[in-house]
């Protein structure tokens, strides 16, 4: 493991990597969505002098983190993408090599908690734990030219009530237009559609479940776009508090963000860990990681989140064997070590028959 802190010179971490490498000598180096790798490409030319296999699986959207930095393309990286989605554009960025590969959960942190004083305080029939993406579209929104808010607002709008590819929802003179800027500012308007897109698409699906007893802990941007018809409380910590909250709702209710085009989200493997009851959006790759309405139940429309939610808070029984059967199908093949090992099988086959 190599420390890297955020703006941190390349040639600063060369030299920390140099002794790691010395000592260690690995076989590849692992980065999660090239975390300490430089604009410049300093570090990725390192690795390429020495011929270093670098493995990078993105957990977040690849496009909008390197696309615009094409000099941290190289022969010795292998690319993991968590969204079929990018796979094309990705290989188009010049990477020889981009797999596909989901997310996955700790098992050991999601698991099922059987003391109920421990999730005392935190029951609910409907739970949504989730950022509100007003503070990430504000930041987005404050990076592109105020003359450009209107046009992020428009295809925001345009974006959030059907998911597909930004480029699909331009028009011949949004095309014009940000076929004149530079990478770095195309990408800063397509991060802050895709932010702005998001915050309209979760706030609507939550919408959706008012009258029920919903819980939805966040960040403070939910109070400005909820009101009193819902239980709004402060994020809750990833490890400690997280699987308290999953085991104690009986709906883990999910609603997946826009930049991700046919995956899932953590969420979907966290909550059938802990043995909890989820109720997500229909995204294409989840048919192939569950069976849908045996392991999970899906929502293709959101005008069915009221009744799917009526439906399985009256049928205890069927929670109880969809979360059951869930949780199987995780612990079988969803979690950290199976990706991890399959990091490794892909790594060994590409350069040992090298």
């Amino acid at each position: 493991k190599v420390p890297v802190k955020k703006g941190e010179d390349g040639e600063v971490i060369v030299s920390r990597l140099i002794k790691s490498i010395l000592d260690l000598k690995p076989d590849f180096f692992l980065t999660i969505n090239h975390l300490g790798f430089d604009q410049e490409g300093v570090l990725t030319s390192f690795f390429k002098s020495i011929e270093m296999p670098v493995a990078s699986w993105y957990v977040d959207s690849p496009e909008i983190i390197v696309k615009a930095f094409d000099k941290n393309v190289s022969p010795y990286t292998s690319v993991f993408v968590w969204d079929k989605g990018y796979l094309n554009n990705v290989k188009s960025m010049g990477f020889d090599e981009v797999l596909y590969l989901p997310l996955a959960t700790d098992e050991e942190v999601f698991r099922p908690i059987k003391k109920q004083k421990r999730v005392k305080g935190y029951e609910c029939d409907v739970g949504f734990v989730g950022s509100s993406m007003v503070e990430p579209t504000d930041r987005w929104m404050s990076m592109v030219k105020e003359g450009q808010h209107p046009m992020i607002d428009r295809l925001a709008e345009k974006l959030h009530t059907s998911r597909r590819p930004f480029e699909t929802i331009l028009t011949r003179e949004d095309k014009d237009m940000v076929g004149c800027l530079e990478a770095k500012e195309r990408m800063d308007i397509e991060a802050a559609v895709i932010w702005k897109a998001t915050l309209l698409y979760r706030l609507s699906c939550i919408r959706r479940l008012k009258g029920f007893d919903v819980r939805v802990r966040g960040d403070d941007g939910w109070k400005s776009l909820l009101n009193g018809d819902y239980r709004l409380g402060a994020p809750l910590h990833y490890y400690r508090e997280l699987p308290l909250f999953y085991n104690a709702c009986k709906i883990n209710f999910n609603a997946t963000s826009l930049q991700m085009m046919e995956a899932v989200n953590q969420r979907v493997f966290d909550v059938p860990a802990c043995g909890g009851f989820i109720l997500t959006d229909h995204q294409a790759a989840i048919e192939e990681l569950f069976d849908v309405g045996k392991e999970v139940i899906t929502f293709k429309d959101k005008d069915e989140i009221p009744g799917f939610a009526k439906y399985y808070l009256s049928n205890p029984a069927a929670r109880e064997t969809i979360a059951g059967k869930g949780r199987e199908r995780v612990l079988k093949e969803h979690t950290y070590k199976n990706r991890i090992e399959r990091i490794i099988r892909v790594m060994r086959e590409r350069y040992e028959k090298g």
